[in-house]
């Protein structure tokens, strides 16, 4: 059994890695916190080509329909990084639609 990462996530972890290291340093994250707006939409607007808003939420509604183990690709280097996830929406991984809306089997809510 492999437990390592897909190709696929290791180029999602290494682009977001960059972009924290990069971009979205700790003095910028409470620059933005402390802002008027208290979010960026310069980050935001990076983190949607990174195709993080859409992480899990399933492909047929457009999204990336990622699985869990791509929100611990993302939180997993956010959290590592300075703690870069810990106060980010996009980031923190209680906020992630895990697709599991349904009712009743088989049933989705919109």
């Amino acid at each position: 059994m492999d437990f390592g990462f897909t190709e696929e996530q290791q180029l999602l972890r290494d682009s977001f890695a960059r972009y924290i290291e990069r971009e979205y340093t700790f003095e910028k994250r409470r620059a933005i916190q402390r802002s008027a707006e208290g979010f960026s939409r310069e980050v935001w607007s990076a983190f949607a080509e990174m195709g993080l808003l859409g992480l899990t939420t399933p492909e047929e509604y457009g999204g990336y329909g990622g699985s869990p183990i791509d929100t611990l690709v993302v939180s997993g280097r956010s959290s590592s990084d300075s703690n870069a996830g810990r106060k980010s929406p996009v980031l923190n991984p209680r906020r992630y639609n895990t697709g599991s809306t349904s009712s009743t089997p088989g049933e989705r809510r919109a």
